[in-house]
C-alpha cells in the first residue's frame, strides 16, 4: 500500500478525511492525495456519469479533505 493511499481510501468511503501534519508538509500531503485520486481509475469508472471534486481546508496543523459529487455536463443520450 502506498504511503498516502489510506487517506484516499477513507475519503472515498466516508466523503471526508482529516489528518494532522506539520504545516511545512501540507503541500506534500495535499499533492499526494490529489495524485491518489488521479491514479484511481476504477473509482472514476464506478462513478460514471458523475465526477468528483476534491477540496481541502487547512487549519493550523490540520488538513480536512472532502469530496463533492457532480453530474457530468458532457453526458449524452448514448451514455445513458
Amino acid at each position: 500500500m502506498r504511503k498516502y493511499q489510506p487517506i484516499w481510501l477513507k475519503l472515498k468511503r466516508e466523503g471526508t478525511a482529516a489528518i494532522a501534519a506539520h504545516p511545512l508538509l501540507h503541500a506534500r500531503v495535499i499533492k499526494a492525495v490529489i495524485k491518489e485520486k488521479w491514479l484511481d481509475q476504477g473509482y472514476k469508472l464506478q462513478l460514471l456519469p458523475y465526477y468528483t471534486v476534491l477540496t481541502y481546508k487547512k487549519e493550523g496543523a490540520k488538513i480536512t479533505f472532502s469530496l463533492s459529487r457532480f453530474l457530468s455536463p458532457h453526458i449524452g443520450a448514448s451514455d445513458v
